[in-house]
């Protein structure tokens, strides 16, 4: 989808610019279709469906209306003086889809998502335009080239579409996607056009984790410089690029690192003390996390970064020494913010979540995917440090003391999570993301081994 600008003083001045481009337009889009029925039958079909209503100049030129094309049902822009292309009542995207099936993928580009599924080859945009110092503009191509190009992105899209609603559908993802992904869609458009609207130069995220991430999502995807301002610290989301994706296949999705962080500690302060609680809960688990970081170098040869890795153990180990003094005089709301900054810095350094999520952080995933809404994300990391610390051999009843002293729940029952809950998370924790290496990889986790390990660790 490509769009054709006009200066607004140009308008003001020669109008029938305007009008002629539509004509011409108007033209094109007719020669294409008579073309498509040629040499494309394929999409004959949708070519004849593709219906576009040119304004007349009393109406001016305020809205394009297409019928209902593939899964887009409208798309509309004011003129002249709104400069953004608004896309409404959309109903599918393949990329979201395709990131929500298969999280671990580096790309979810059309062109790779046609080769894996339909197993067709798209036409590089290099074929028409070339590349480097002989690069052509779009003006120069073969208009029968050109309608090749953006009818195969249609029919390829089309095709598309229907596999992976029925792949969404088979892994239950269907609601979630919906749900959740879909809405957020529409919503990161809207405040993505008034961003655009008003040339503004930098999102500021305000709030919680949510606000946080959505500031992330919109100065990613409009490539705009991103600050982070929390009112609570409860994770270290608020210094990460990482956006926390809920569903059946909880994932993180790279977005934009923030240019700053602004922290008022009075105001982290105001916010339930539960919170910051639950941000040393999220602390303690790099610990956990670092440690199956490093299992994944030794038993696969990823990729692991020395400086990040210790720079995500320093947080935690700073809150453990710190932790009795926690206790007799209350929580030191600079220390931890300071603390979870560094672990969100060490994410941006490591390009990944890996120093601080492990399989402690998919325990938590799972536990959400099976009861949503028990516990805090901190304290179910908290939890689940504590039971994957006793599988990798380290000192879990340092974390559990830590973990009292400064006031994050150590067992299942403080939190409100059933013990079959408990148990059946373990069991499923590394399905959910089996690419990532982590201590659950050499344990063939059963509901009698998690009751163990829980009863062991007084989890349970």
């Amino acid at each position: 989808m490509h769009t054709l600008v006009i200066r607004e003083e140009l308008y003001e001045k020669n109008r029938w610019i305007a009008e002629s481009l539509f004509k011409a337009c108007e033209e094109a889009n007719t020669w294409a279709i008579q073309q498509m029925r040629f040499s494309i039958p394929i999409v004959q079909t949708l070519a004849e469906e593709f219906l576009l209503d040119i304004p007349s100049k009393e109406s001016n030129l305020s809205s394009i209306e297409f019928e209902d094309l593939i899964e887009v049902k409208e798309i509309s822009f004011s003129y002249p003086n709104t400069k953004v292309l608004v896309l409404n009542n959309i109903n599918f995207d393949t990329m979201v889809a395709e990131y929500l099936l298969h999280p671990e993928k580096n790309s979810y580009k059309l062109d790779y998502l046609s080769l894996d599924y339909l197993n067709y080859k798209m036409v590089p945009i290099e074929d028409l335009i070339g590349s480097g110092l002989h690069q052509k503009t779009m003006a120069e191509v073969p208009l029968e080239d050109i309608s090749y190009y953006a009818v195969e992105d249609a029919d390829v899209t089309y095709q598309l579409s229907a596999i992976l609603k029925e792949r969404l559908k088979k892994n239950n993802l269907s609601k979630p996607y919906n749900e959740i992904e879909l809405p957020l869609i529409s919503v990161l458009i809207e405040i993505e056009k008034n961003v655009l609207r008003n040339k503004s130069d930098l999102v500021i995220g305000i709030g919680g984790g949510r606000s946080v991430d959505i500031a992330k999502m919109i100065g990613f995807n409009i490539d705009k410089s991103f600050v982070s301002i929390p009112t609570s610290a409860s994770h270290d989301g608020i210094a990460s690029p990482f956006v926390s994706v809920k569903g059946d296949r909880p994932h993180s999705l790279v977005a934009t690192a923030p240019l700053g962080v602004f922290v008022d500690v009075d105001i982290i302060k105001k916010a339930p003390r539960r919170l910051l609680a639950s941000g040393c809960g999220d602390l303690i688990a790099k610990i956990t996390a670092v440690r199956d970081w490093q299992l994944g170098r030794d038993k696969t040869g990823e990729y692991y970064g020395r400086y990040s890795a210790d720079l995500a153990l320093m947080s935690a180990k700073i809150l453990m020494e710190s932790s009795a003094s926690f206790s007799k005089k209350g929580l030191n709301v600079r220390e931890i913010v300071e603390a979870l900054i560094s672990a969100g810095v060490a994410s941006c350094i490591a390009g990944s979540s890996r120093p601080c999520s492990g399989a402690e952080h998919l325990f938590s995933h799972a536990v959400d995917k099976l009861e949503p809404g028990v516990g805090l994300h901190g304290e179910k990391c908290g939890i689940g440090a504590i039971m994957i610390a006793k599988l990798q051999g380290q000192d879990w009843k340092k974390i559990v003391k830590t973990l009292k002293d400064v006031g994050v729940p150590t067992t299942a029952k403080e939190i409100g999570l059933k013990p079959e809950i408990l148990t059946k998370a373990l069991t499923i924790a590394q399905s959910l993301r089996p690419e990532r290496y982590t201590i659950l990889k050499e344990v063939s986790m059963t509901e009698k081994k998690a009751v163990a390990l829980a009863k062991s660790t007084r989890v349970l």
